[in-house]
């Protein structure tokens, strides 16, 4: 996991491709256990996106976070991102 700034959160998930091989053709729900101090930097409504595919965020956001990862081995990006205000 890398926070390169306060308003992202890069989470690098690996999927071995042997011991994974259910996951080359299935996908996976992941729960993304979030501590008050990250709820509170990501703010109200934070942008998800897995593999560059951006998912829906409950309202309000809740502690654990599901983010769903698609079929295949190898690597996976999730990155959490705080709303960027309107301007």
């Amino acid at each position: 996991m890398s926070i390169p700034d306060a308003d992202t959160i890069h989470i690098g998930l690996v999927v071995d491709p042997y011991y994974g091989r259910w996951f080359a053709t299935q996908t996976a729900t992941w729960a993304l256990d979030l501590t008050g101090e990250l709820l509170a930097a990501l703010g109200a409504e934070p942008t998800l996106v897995v593999d560059g595919v951006t998912q829906p965020v409950p309202r309000p956001l809740p502690d654990r976070l599901a983010a769903t990862v698609p079929a295949g081995a190898g690597h996976h990006a999730v990155v959490l991102r705080r709303r960027q205000a309107a301007s």
